[in-house]
C-alpha cells in the first residue's frame, strides 16, 4: 500500500488534464445545466444524512464509543462532497474542482481512520485522523496552486486515493472484524472501483 502511494511520487508531473471538465451528458433539465451529473448528488446528500443520523440517534453500534468520530467524519465528508460536486457540475472549472474534491478527502480519510479503528485500535485512529485530513487537504491545494502556476501537479493528489484504495482491503484482511458488515464495505470499495471505469469511460458510455 505504501509503494502504491509512492508511485505516483514517483512519475513525472502529472497535469489536469483540460478535457476532464468536458463531461459527456450536458444536457440540462428546468434550467440546471449539465443536470444528470448535479442532480446525481442527491444521492450522496441522502446517505451522508442517514449516516450522521444512525450515529447520533445511536443506532450505530460500535465496540469502541471513540469509532464514532472517523464514522462521523466520513458521513460529513459525503454531505459536503454532495455540495461541492454540484457547484463543480454547475461549472466545471479547475477552480470549482477544488470545491468537489477537499469534501472528497474528508470523506476518504473518514473512512481509512474509521478502518484503523476498528481493525487495529481506536485511540490511534483518532490520533492520526487530524493528519489525515490536513493531508488531504494539502494535495488538493497543491495541485490548485500548481496549475495556477502553469505546472500543474496531481500526484499527491493520486496518491492519497490510491493508499486508502489498498489499504482498507489489507487492514480488512489482517486486522481482526469486531462488527458485522466487512462484505458491505468490500462492495462499496468495488462500486468505488466500478465509478472510476465509468468516469474514464463517461461518454461510450452515453453513447450506448
Amino acid at each position: 500500500a505504501a509503494a502504491a502511494a509512492v508511485a505516483p511520487l514517483a512519475a513525472p508531473r502529472i497535469a489536469q488534464p483540460p478535457a476532464y471538465h468536458l463531461f459527456a451528458d450536458r444536457r440540462a433539465l428546468l434550467g440546471i445545466p449539465n443536470a444528470a451529473d448535479v442532480l446525481s448528488n442527491v444521492a450522496f446528500l441522502a446517505v451522508g444524512l442517514l449516516g450522521l443520523r444512525a450515529i447520533r440517534s445511536g443506532r450505530a453500534a460500535f465496540a469502541d464509543r471513540r469509532e464514532r468520530t472517523p464514522w462521523a467524519v466520513l458521513f460529513a465528508g459525503v454531505v459536503l462532497t454532495a455540495g461541492g460536486s454540484a457547484v463543480y457540475h454547475l461549472a466545471p472549472a479547475n477552480g470549482t474542482l477544488v470545491v468537489d474534491r477537499l469534501p472528497m478527502t474528508v470523506a476518504f480519510m473518514g473512512l481509512l481512520s474509521a478502518i484503523v479503528a476498528e481493525r487495529l485500535d481506536a485511540g490511534v485512529a483518532v490520533r492520526l485522523l487530524p493528519f489525515l485530513l490536513a493531508l488531504g487537504a494539502a494535495t488538493v491545494l497543491w495541485w490548485y496552486g500548481t496549475e495556477l502556476r502553469g505546472a500543474g501537479d496531481l500526484r499527491p493528489y493520486l496518491a492519497v486515493q490510491a493508499f486508502p484504495a489498498l489499504a482498507i482491503p489489507l487492514l480488512m484482511l489482517l486486522g481482526p472484524a469486531r462488527t458485522t458488515g466487512s462484505g458491505w464495505m468490500l462492495a462499496a470499495l468495488a462500486l468505488y472501483a466500478a465509478a472510476k471505469v465509468a468516469e474514464v469511460w463517461d461518454a461510450a458510455i452515453l453513447d450506448a
